[in-house]
């Protein structure tokens, strides 16, 4: 999770752990909602990259 940062870190941890809504989110940490969807889809991708291809089926199923 080191390789993803500090924000999207939070975003994706607040929104798929914590169930939170991205209204929720975006009041926590100071930042516009459709700022959070984009920073949210960049974090995924990073995310997915950052595993390899035999884990990113794994991940999506997390996800």
């Amino acid at each position: 999770m080191a390789k993803i940062g500090e924000l999207d870190y939070t975003v994706l941890s607040l929104f798929y752990y914590e169930n939170l809504s991205l209204k929720e989110i975006s009041k926590i940490v100071n930042k516009n909602q459709n700022y959070l969807k984009v920073v949210l889809q960049r974090a995924r991708i990073k995310l997915y990259q950052a595993f390899g291809t035999s884990s990113r089926i794994e991940l999506k199923e997390l996800l």
